[in-house]
């Protein structure tokens, strides 16, 4: 539908068609008369939300999850692949370095370290579902 030679009534009528959840209680929040045209709403709407994107941390975050002390290894790998995730600029050396600092007992990673084995599949989950022996790869 081609909305740019639409009035601003129309524009702002079709905008809070396609609202739902909590964009539509926002909505519901503006005083009545409040909103003079279409920019007006757009930006309104943009400034509201935009602030609730999530923001990608920096790969030095890894360094900081560690393992709780009654935390599972697998527990453990699980919350520290979710938070490898939220990383941007991630790499599977700064992965392992951070991953061994977070473990309580390191003693596998090193090992696994130590010995350069190399494996054949492409994901760091992968990598240490096989050297955990989990049942399957974390996600």
């Amino acid at each position: 539908m081609e909305l740019n030679s639409a009035t601003n009534a129309f524009q702002c009528r079709a905008f809070v068609i396609t609202l739902t959840g909590i964009a539509r209680r926002w909505f519901r929040t503006l005083r009545l008369g409040s909103v003079f045209s279409f920019r007006q709403l757009s930006e309104s709407f943009v400034s509201q939300f935009a602030v609730n994107k999530v923001q990608r941390k920096p790969a030095r975050h890894l360094y900081t999850v560690r393992q709780k002390e009654t935390e599972s290894t697998e527990a453990f790998l699980n919350r520290f692949v979710k938070e490898e995730m939220s990383v941007k600029d991630r790499n599977d050396s700064t992965a392992c370095g951070a991953l061994m600092a977070g473990l309580r007992s390191a003693t596998v990673l090193k090992y696994m370290v130590s010995t350069r084995k190399t494996y054949p599949t492409p994901s760091l989950s992968q990598k240490f579902a096989s050297t955990f022996r989990l049942k399957r790869p974390l996600t």
